[in-house]
């Protein structure tokens, strides 16, 4: 994921992140969750695509993908909570003008 972005490749960049989201709620065990998760990441998908196309919007999140993985490594559940608290309401601000 992170070759594609510091190579500028977008698209490559988004489909690894969702495979990373989809994982991960499958890894829930969840089937509910999975099938919800699915239902909105596809009729997102193009929004939170668009959202990113800012410079500034892209490195905001991959900033906070990297704090969420170091938060991960870190097996922090609190600083984890944290970065994915704080991704939720920067990728909603990224995303509103795209709506």
């Amino acid at each position: 994921m992170m070759r594609c972005y510091e190579s500028g490749n977008r698209l490559d960049y988004y489909k690894y992140n969702q495979a990373i989201h989809s994982g991960l709620v499958r890894l829930s065990g969840n089937r509910f969750l999975a099938e919800q998760h699915e239902a909105i990441q596809l009729r997102m998908k193009r929004i939170r695509y668009l959202g990113n196309a800012a410079p500034d919007n892209w490195r905001g999140a991959v900033t906070e993908h990297e704090a969420m993985i170091a938060a991960l490594e870190a097996r922090d559940a609190e600083a984890l909570s944290r970065a994915v608290v704080q991704h939720l309401d920067r990728t909603w601000a990224r995303v509103q003008n795209v709506i």
